[in-house]
């Protein structure tokens, strides 16, 4: 049996503290951030835009999680207005402006919290628990799903792949070890909530957290 008792505990966000609704594409989405920006495209379009960037995204960038940066997405949303036909001296600009409603998607998108989760979240901070999230997403995502819920003074650590430089995410070492050195634990003392198994159990498994 483990001697330490747990002091801290992570969650996933994606499948654990959140969801979308079923009806979220990210196509559906883009179109209304379009309309924002003054742009009118059919979602059909947009829908073949986005399969054909996102084949290039997977191709570049979809085993390494710290390449997932802003600049990355920019070119991403440069690519799709430029598939979609929109004048070239205007892609930069507006790619920029299409990343800052990404960055918001939770808040502009329809994210859910399930609804167990609050009450979850009060029973461990009455605990005395530390907690703290570790996800595959990005930082600013993680900060606009936590304002849009106001979960933010739950959460003392905020844990990506970027920050924490795992290219492979919750498969790599770095990942957990960043954030046992963050909270000042050692394994046996952090436990970590989330729904995919290849990932939240056995990747917190491998580091020696206990998976939850």
């Amino acid at each position: 049996m483990n001697p330490h008792a747990v002091r801290v505990v992570f969650l996933d966000m994606d499948g654990t503290l959140v969801h979308f609704p079923p009806d979220f594409t990210p196509a559906r989405f883009l179109q209304r951030v379009y309309r924002t920006l003054g742009l009118e495209v059919e979602l059909g379009r947009i829908e073949w835009a986005y399969e054909v960037a996102e084949a290039w995204w997977e191709e570049l960038f979809a085993e390494d999680y710290t390449r997932w940066t802003r600049e990355n997405f920019v070119e991403f949303n440069r690519r799709m207005l430029a598939l979609l036909g929109f004048p070239g001296n205007d892609v930069g600009e507006l790619a920029e402006r299409v990343q800052d409603h990404w960055e918001r998607l939770p808040e502009e998108g329809g994210e859910l919290l399930y609804s167990e989760a609050l009450a979850s979240l009060e029973e461990l901070k009455a605990r005395g628990l530390v907690l703290g999230i570790i996800s595959h997403r990005p930082l600013p995502s993680i900060r606009s799903s936590l304002r849009k819920h106001g979960l933010s003074g739950y959460f003392k650590l905020l844990v990506s792949p970027q920050v924490a430089n795992a290219p492979r995410g919750k498969l790599e070492p770095a990942m957990w070890s960043y954030a046992l050195t963050q909270a000042g634990v050692v394994p046996g003392e952090a436990a970590h909530i989330g729904d995919r198994y290849e990932h939240d159990v056995l990747g917190a498994r491998a580091a020696g957290l206990r998976p939850i």
